[in-house]
């Protein structure tokens, strides 16, 4: 665990610790208080530190949530970043192993379950061991019976917990994978492809859309039921522990065991002991999301890289593209390379080599004399943007989606677009597009993250499929602007080709064990 992590969680604990000792002495101050009313000694010392000690618990307590809600955000952002920093300079290993739903879930929910145990889980925990430490150090100061018969009160609370462990840990596995599964059907992508065009897409999508659902509606369930398992026990325990404790204590407060005032205060600690009994299965399912989260970030971000060479490379002026031995295409800046074929016939194949990637590739990608085998993997990311139908929104605003790196800038044509576009948002640019906030269409996103890329002018422009999504209009404007970058060499795949023009520059896939054919769409297709 990072340093700066470890500090944070320990500024955490330190306040609310210090909140908790705070609060805890609140009861003792009333029992104090009531003993020296009932036997009319002068009560303003103590009214006025039961006063002074409700500001200042209550300060602090305000004090501590505002700094807790603030690392927790801090963190979320940081890891955010990291994420967003490992996406977007393109590990293409890392990203060929996940799916669109398992991104979403990662740079969404697990941040927000992250975020919150910073903010919330971790602080209630500490304040309510402490409290309960305290608020058992008082009462066995008053009387070590009463503090035996509370506290066997709480032990109803051990029959319940042999119901945790492995299959409330698996429920979240489940509801996690269920979740991610749904959103990868609900954003149509890639993953699906080839039963989407296979198979009749209404027919296809509901049946995998109701499997998904059930096995997410099951998997909520039993996270739901073991957030508020057995209900009655913590009823029962509200009702025992004060029953108990006014029984056993009046008894001893009628026999001068202990006063009137120490019994108020065993009534008033009996909340603090019970809280995080209470508190624990929600608590406890909280930070097993929270651990699984972590877990599933932590895998994502150490992810290894493919093999890189020694070279370093600037801006790509040329791309020699051979299958085996033979030269396929020289592609400079300016053109735009339109790559079809049908399913499986090796344009992933192709995109994955152009962005480093050499498994068993028949291809060689030449970028300005040098092999990519050669290149650093560093410098060829910086070369090239790629924009596939992983379209991940972060959260935050539009315009923290798209000008997320340092350096960037549109033409003056684009920003127009872009602001014209923005326009059909309740704030533009600054709305915010996050769970909860305004729901992106797919073709929203895609905008989003076509203009992402551009915004980033690198050498290389890698497109999947990237108007899908959007109704015609909007394609038509986001395919000129993209042929106006003559200083970029694009490709892009398409499935269809009704957006060709005859003359178009296209790569003619008839399979992954065939050369592609290159040359004008006319010429190749003979339409």
């Amino acid at each position: 665990m990072e340093i700066r992590q470890c500090n944070k969680i320990l500024m955490i604990i330190i306040w609310s610790i210090f909140v908790a000792l705070l609060t805890v002495q609140i009861p003792n101050i009333i029992g104090k208080l009531t003993d020296a009313f009932l036997n009319n000694r002068n009560i303003d010392y103590f009214l006025l530190t039961l006063f002074a000690f409700l500001i200042l618990s209550n300060l602090l307590a305000l004090i501590n949530e505002y700094l807790t809600e603030r690392i927790g955000c801090d963190y979320a952002n940081e890891t955010r970043q990291k994420l967003i920093n490992k996406y977007f300079t393109i590990n293409y290993e890392a990203n060929m192993e996940y799916q669109n739903g398992d991104y979403r879930q990662i740079f969404s929910n697990d941040i927000n379950n992250l975020q919150l145990m910073f903010s919330n889980t971790i602080p209630t925990c500490v304040q309510q061991v402490t409290m309960f430490i305290g608020a058992v150090y008082f009462l066995f100061c008053i009387n070590s019976w009463l503090l035996v018969c509370v506290l066997l009160s709480t032990c109803i609370y051990i029959f319940p917990f042999k119901f945790f462990g492995r299959k409330q840990h698996q429920a979240i596995h489940d509801f996690r994978k269920a979740q991610a599964d749904l959103q990868g059907i609900v954003d149509n992508t890639s993953d699906n492809k080839e039963e989407i065009y296979q198979y009749d897409n209404i027919n296809f999508f509901a049946r995998i859309y109701n499997e998904l659902q059930q096995k997410w509606e099951k998997a909520f369930l039993q996270i739901d039921i073991s957030k508020n398992l057995f209900k009655t026990f913590p009823r029962i325990l509200d009702a025992l522990s004060p029953a108990l404790a006014l029984l056993v204590g009046g008894v001893m407060s009628m026999n001068h065991i202990i006063s009137m005032g120490q019994l108020v205060s065993v009534i008033g600690l009996i909340s603090y002991i019970n809280a995080p009994f209470k508190a624990f299965f929600s608590i406890f399912v909280d930070l097993q999301q929270a651990m699984i989260s972590k877990k599933s970030i932590e895998s994502y971000l150490n992810s290894t890289e493919i093999t890189t060479g020694s070279k370093e490379i600037g801006e790509v002026k040329k791309i020699a593209i051979f299958y085996g031995s033979k030269l396929v295409v020289n592609a400079l800046p300016g053109m735009h390379i339109y790559l079809i074929g049908g399913i499986g016939s090796g344009k992933t194949t192709f995109l994955r080599g152009l962005c480093g990637e050499q498994n068993n590739s028949k291809y060689q990608y030449i970028f300005n004399n040098y092999l990519s085998t050669k290149i650093k993997k560093e410098f060829l990311k910086k070369q090239i943007a790629f924009v596939d139908q992983q379209t991940i929104i972060i959260q935050g605003t539009i315009r923290d989606n798209i000008f997320f790196a340092e350096n960037t800038h549109l033409s003056e044509e684009e920003a127009l677009f872009l602001s014209n576009w923005a326009k059909r948002f309740p704030e533009g640019l600054d709305t915010k597009i996050a769970p909860g906030a305004y729901q992106l269409s797919g073709g929203e996103r895609q905008v989003i993250c076509i203009f992402r890329s551009l915004v980033q002018s690198h050498s290389i422009l890698l497109l999947d499929e990237i108007t899908s999504s959007m109704d015609h209009e909007t394609a038509r404007q986001i395919k000129t602007l993209v042929n106006k970058h003559r200083d970029t060499i694009i490709f892009e795949a398409l499935h269809r080709t009704e957006e060709i023009g005859i003359n178009d520059t296209v790569m003619l896939f008839k399979g992954v064990n065939y050369p592609p054919l290159f040359g004008k769409y006319g010429n190749i297709t003979g339409d």
